[in-house]
């Protein structure tokens, strides 16, 4: 990822799943999610989909897809997306009382914001922490956001772990 540019990887990600069938919920927007899909993939000109790729992002979103439903129908009212990209489960699988947090670096999630307010997507519920994961302090960043750090969270890292050193993880990992 450079600075000053939006990650392209997301943007794919958000392109290949336009495509999948996604896990049910009784509540929520779907339409919102795949109208910033469709945003995005737009964007990306000639990009021609890896039939591979998409059986392993469709397994991928199947599983996260369930994690988070699974924690709110146990209750889990904050759930923290690091590495949010263009993730619309927030719009996907909200629930009143339901709060999250989506973790980005700040070019990304200002790409982000700007996509979901030109759409007339609401994202009330969504607390966008712009933070540099090659940086300490993303636990402050989380609790300055609004997470209440006594109360049960549902942490999702779905893809960005892959393209960190173990130096790095280490230290998101560690409160600070």
């Amino acid at each position: 990822m450079r600075d000053g540019v939006a990650s392209v990887t997301a943007a794919r990600v958000a392109a290949y799943r336009l495509a999948f069938e996604r896990h049910p919920f009784p509540s929520g927007d779907p339409a919102a999610d795949e109208r910033l899909a469709a945003d995005v993939a737009a964007g990306l000109g000639d990009f021609q989909p890896s039939e591979r790729m998409g059986r392993y992002l469709a397994a991928r979103t199947r599983f996260f897809d369930r994690v988070a439903v699974g924690a709110i129908e146990r209750g889990v009212a904050q759930l923290v997306v690091i590495g949010a990209g263009y993730d619309g489960r927030s719009l996907r699988y909200a629930r009143p009382g339901v709060r999250w947090f989506e973790v980005d670096h700040p070019d990304t999630q200002a790409d982000k914001r700007a996509r979901l307010r030109r759409l007339g997507i609401d994202a009330a519920r969504v607390a966008f922490v712009g933070f540099d994961l090659r940086e300490r302090g993303l636990a402050r960043a989380l609790v300055a956001a609004g997470v209440e750090p006594d109360a049960p969270a549902q942490l999702l890292c779905e893809g960005v772990a892959v393209y960190l050193e173990p130096a790095v993880l280490e230290m998101m990992l560690t409160p600070s």
